[in-house]
C-alpha cells in the first residue's frame, strides 16, 4: 500500500515572484530517505523549475537540528518560470516548493504571495511561542491542506488561536466565501489579533475568561462548563494546536463534545495531543522522549509538572480513544510526533485527524 506521501521536514527562508519570476529558497530534508529532487508549483500547477543551488552545505540547520539525518547538506535556492500571460500576484496565488523523495511528494513548503497583511513584531510573536510567525504560520497551512483538506472556502473554529499565529496564513488562503472565528484565553493575545486582522470581514476574535493555572489563573468560567457560543454544525473544520495539552480530562471531554456539536456532518477537526503509543511508553522509560510527562493524574492521564498540571498534559490512547468516540467524534488518522521519539513526524506534538460521524 502506497503512502499518502514522503515525510519530509524544512522550512522557507524567502520566497517572492517578481514579474514572470519565482524565486525561492530555504532548506529541506527527508526523514527516511533523503530528498533527491525538488519543483516548484504556482498555484497548484508545476511550472519549470531551475536549481540555483541544491543540496548545498548547511552548517546552521546541522547545528540547529542535531538529531535530524542529512542536514549537513540540505539547503536550496530555486528560480521558476510562470506562463507568458501575465498573471496578477496581489490576487494571492499560493507557491509552492516540493520536495520529492523518489518521485513521492513530500511536506510542501508554502507561501501565499503577496503577504498583505502586517507581521506581529518579535516580542509579540513570543506570545505564542519560539520560531518565525510567518513560517511557522504558512507551514501549519501547508498541513491543514495536506491532511485536513482544508479548502478556501472552510468554515473555521479555532480555540485556543492565540494571537492569530495558524490565522494569518488562514486569512491570505480563504476566498470571500470563507470565514474563521478564534477564542482565546488571553486577552492580551485577542488584543494583538484584532489589530492584526482589523480589515478581515471573515476574520473574528474573541476574548473567554476560562480558568487554566497555567494560562488564565483568574478565569471567571471552568471550561468544563463553556458553551462554544455558534450554532450547531456550523463549521466544517476545527483547529487546535497546543490546546489539548495544556487541558485536564474533565475541560477535555466537554471540549470533545462541543467541538462534535458545532461541526456539520463530516466535518474535520484537526488537533495535537501528546498521546502515549507503545514507542512513547519505551522512549519515557528511559529517558528518550524530550518530555518527562510520567507523573499520574487521573486514569490514562499523565502530567508534568504536579503543581502546574496544566503546564503540560498527556494521555495514553485508550483513554483518548475512550473520549473521542464518547463525543460522537472518529479518529480518522494520527501522525506521530517528534516529542516522544518518533523519527517521522509532522510537527511536535501529535496531530489526530477526527472527523464528525
Amino acid at each position: 500500500m502506497s503512502r499518502e506521501f514522503a515525510y519530509t521536514f524544512g522550512a522557507l527562508d524567502g520566497i517572492s515572484v517578481e514579474g514572470s519570476v519565482v524565486s525561492a529558497d530555504g532548506w529541506v530534508v527527508g526523514l527516511e530517505e533523503n530528498v533527491d529532487d525538488i519543483v516548484l508549483e504556482y498555484d497548484g500547477q508545476p511550472i519549470p523549475t531551475k536549481k540555483i543551488g541544491f543540496e548545498e552545505a548547511s552548517a546552521d540547520v546541522q547545528h540547529a537540528y542535531p538529531g535530524l539525518r542529512y542536514t549537513d547538506r540540505c539547503r536550496f535556492r530555486l528560480q521558476g518560470k510562470l506562463p507568458e500571460t501575465p498573471i496578477k500576484t496581489n490576487e494571492g496565488k499560493l507557491v509552492a516548493v516540493i520536495p520529492l523523495v523518489e518521485r513521492q511528494r513530500g511536506i510542501p513548503l508554502e507561501r501565499i504571495v503577496p503577504i498583505r497583511l502586517t507581521v506581529p513584531h518579535h516580542e509579540q510573536s513570543l506570545m505564542v511561542g519560539l520560531g518565525d510567525f510567518v513560517e511557522t504560520s504558512f507551514s501549519m497551512l501547508a498541513l491543514l491542506r495536506l491532511v485536513g483538506g482544508l479548502h478556501r472556502n472552510a468554515r473555521i473554529l479555532e480555540p485556543g488561536c492565540g494571537l492569530g499565529r495558524i490565522a494569518f496564513a488562514i486569512a491570505h488562503y480563504l476566498d470571500r466565501n470563507g470565514c474563521y472565528y478564534g477564542f482565546d484565553v488571553s486577552r492580551d493575545a485577542i488584543r494583538v489579533a484584532q489589530s492584526i486582522f482589523p480589515e478581515e470581514s471573515n476574520m473574528s476574535f474573541q476574548h473567554a475568561d476560562l480558568y487554566n493555572k497555567m494560562y488564565n489563573e483568574g478565569g471567571a468560567v471552568r471550561a468544563r462548563d463553556f458553551l462554544f457560543p455558534f450554532d450547531d454544525g456550523y463549521f466544517d473544520t476545527v483547529i487546535l494546536t497546543s490546546v489539548f495539552t495544556h487541558m485536564l480530562p474533565i475541560d477535555v471531554r466537554h471540549f470533545l463534545t462541543e467541538i462534535s456539536r458545532v461541526l456539520v456532518a463530516g466535518g474535520i477537526c484537526f488537533c495535537t495531543f501528546f498521546a502515549f503509543d507503545e514507542l512513547a511508553k519505551d522512549n519515557l522509560s528511559t529517558g528518550k522522549a524530550t518530555l518527562n510527562i510520567v507523573h499520574p493524574f487521573a486514569d490514562g492521564c499523565f502530567v508534568l509538572n504536579r503543581s502546574v498540571p496544566e503546564n503540560a498534559v498527556a494521555y495514553d490512547m485508550q483513554t483518548l480513544q475512550a473520549m473521542i468516540a464518547e463525543s460522537g467524534l472518529h479518529i480518522e488518522k494520527v501522525y506521530w510526533g517528534q516529542w516522544s521519539g518518533h523519527n517521522t513526524f509532522l510537527t511536535y506534538q501529535d496531530v489526530f485527524l477526527l472527523r464528525k460521524l
